[in-house]
């Protein structure tokens, strides 16, 4: 549960601090909860089978994946004899450690690699077809992939995928009062995290006439 919170953390950041995003994410709630009278109360809770339809949050989640994954390295794999590996002598007994993040780094596979964009993941982007998985291609490998691929995966990304559709179904989310912008530096728990945990300001979509907002910090 914590790696869901603290990706979930990732995607708050540019939807809380960056303008153009606020109104992007705006749009795409629209485009997700169809139909939803958001000035009277907020669309039912999405289930597991409504997820399927919802492609934007898938979006934001693999979007979030690519900037920050999880991990920047696979399991270490060791050497059980002298071998060559893309051009290097690797000695027997040697432990082999892969960045992994350079490949989400890549502006030859990801045209502007720093930028957060989304829609990169919807049908027309350059990464609409893309498996986290890496049965496909190699693209991004945020639990790893092969035999040794994290084997709670595919629960992992339920886990998020409902959170973050139940965060925006049920809350506007927006900067603590006084506060600057967060600070994204990264840092190395058992995945990465926030050096500092990100705090933002919320407030009941139900309660629209609502004056006051609690402030939850992710750690």
């Amino acid at each position: 549960m914590k790696t869901t919170c603290f990706q979930d953390s990732w995607v708050l950041i540019p939807q809380l601090y960056i303008a153009e995003n606020r109104k992007r994410w705006s749009h795409a709630r629209a485009r997700t909860f169809p139909g939803a009278c958001w000035s009277l109360s907020p669309p039912p809770p999405p289930t597991t089978t409504v997820l399927i339809s919802l492609v934007h949050v898938q979006a934001v989640v693999k979007e979030t994946f690519r900037r920050h994954p999880p991990s920047h390295f696979v399991l270490s794999h060791a050497a059980t004899r002298d071998t060559e590996l893309g051009g290097y002598r690797v000695p027997a007994d040697a432990s082999v450690e892969f960045y992994t993040a350079w490949v989400t780094e890549n502006p030859a596979t990801w045209p502007d690699p720093e930028a957060w964009r989304p829609e990169r993941f919807l049908e027309g982007g350059e990464g609409f077809d893309t498996d986290i998985t890496g049965t496909r291609a190699l693209r991004m490998m945020p639990f790893g992939a092969g035999r040794r691929i994290c084997p709670a995966a595919t629960l992992g990304v339920l886990h998020i995928q409902l959170m973050l559709a139940n965060m925006v179904r049920a809350f506007r989310w927006t900067p603590p009062a006084g506060e600057g912008p967060p600070d994204p530096t990264e840092t190395f728990a058992f995945t990465v995290v926030m050096k500092n945990p990100l705090r933002a300001a919320f407030v009941e979509r139900n309660h629209p006439a609502a004056t006051a907002t609690a402030t939850a910090t992710a750690e």
